[in-house]
């Protein structure tokens, strides 16, 4: 069963891991962040972040959320801002989720 929970800075270090597998210029315009670089900064802060852990606590993957409109009538909408999976929990199939 997959799990998924609010972000804490707790998980930085495995979510950083799970950018860095997961860059390619396929998916990005950007340079791949280099090995070391921070996963939460200014723009991406624990709580607009969700992440989905395994039946063993293991990080399988993160979803970030933010603003789609910075207008106060829009405060209630979110857009997915990025996604990942681990590769090597990629192509495992979905087991039932649990929020």
């Amino acid at each position: 069963m997959i799990k998924v929970r609010p972000a804490s800075i707790a998980d930085e270090t495995e979510l950083a891991r799970i950018d860095l597998a997961t860059w390619t210029p396929a998916v990005s315009p950007a340079p791949a962040p280099p090995a070391g670089t921070p996963f939460f900064d200014e723009q991406t802060r624990p709580e607009n972040v969700l992440v989905a852990e395994t039946a063993t606590a293991a990080v399988a993957g993160y979803a970030k959320l933010g603003q789609s409109i910075p207008l106060p009538s829009h405060q209630h909408v979110l857009e997915l801002t990025g996604i990942a999976v681990d590769p090597t929990l990629q192509r495992a199939g979905a087991p039932a989720v649990r929020w």
